[in-house]
């Protein structure tokens, strides 16, 4: 395997990990040494490039003072066991592809609304992740039956126009049987499907800010707690 190539941006510094075919990119300002980390994972199936922008990597390094590490995904938990829970998750957009009926009458109800996306879509990605029809759920999840037992606190977001969107209440159920005490969903209005990704538009930059805001008040909560 090729090892990526990252691009410099001025005052930050890169360096490339690999772990079982991933490539982890670790980002952090020059000269620093961060005692957060910020873990990016990009999916879909655009997961190719699904990578924040320059300006967009900068500004959760500089607005958090932490690493950003990018690319992984549950695999890491499913395998390495003995690493550690992150303290919050904030899942974007998120979508299973093994869904529920309630979920799917859900999404084509709100097909007509959504700019990006069929109602259908997680069919069509079953056959462009699981060419073999060998991949473990763990990784295609099924939101109305994954286990979430243990996770932390979860801040999830979704547009109101967008057909994953129905497969909110799926995730709620699930939290709830696994004990999921502390766990937020919001379904933003007025944007579309992966809105904080692109930051060259108001939209965009208005999502960064909501989700680096998470960021933040988890790590002062965190800070509070430790005084």
């Amino acid at each position: 395997m090729k090892p990526i190539v990252k691009k410099k941006i001025k005052g930050l510094e890169f360096r490339d990990e690999q772990l079982d075919g991933f490539h982890i990119i670790v980002g952090k300002k020059a000269g620093s040494n961060p005692k957060n980390a910020i873990v990016y994972f990009p999916g879909g199936g655009s997961r190719r490039w699904q990578l924040p922008f320059k300006s967009s990597e900068k500004n959760y390094i500089e607005e958090t003072g932490a690493d950003l590490l990018l690319r992984g995904g549950r695999h890491i938990i499913q395998k390495y066991n003995d690493i550690p829970m992150p303290g919050m998750m904030i899942p974007v957009y998120g979508s299973g592809l093994l869904l529920s009926d309630e979920s799917k009458k859900r999404m084509r109800e709100i097909d007509p609304s959504d700019i990006m996306l069929r109602w259908d879509i997680p069919d069509n990605m079953i056959k462009y992740y699981d060419i073999k029809g060998d991949m473990p759920e763990y990784i295609l999840s099924k939101p109305h039956e994954d286990d979430y037992t243990g996770f932390p606190k979860i801040i999830m977001y979704f547009a109101e126009d967008e057909v994953f969107s129905g497969i909110a209440p799926d995730y709620e159920k699930s939290f709830k049987r696994c004990g999921v005490k502390d766990y937020q969903i919001n379904i933003v209005p007025n944007v579309f499907h992966g809105w904080p990704v692109f930051t060259f538009i108001k939209e965009g930059r208005d999502g960064e800010q909501m989700i680096i805001g998470d960021i933040n008040d988890y790590f002062k909560e965190i800070d509070r707690q430790k005084n």
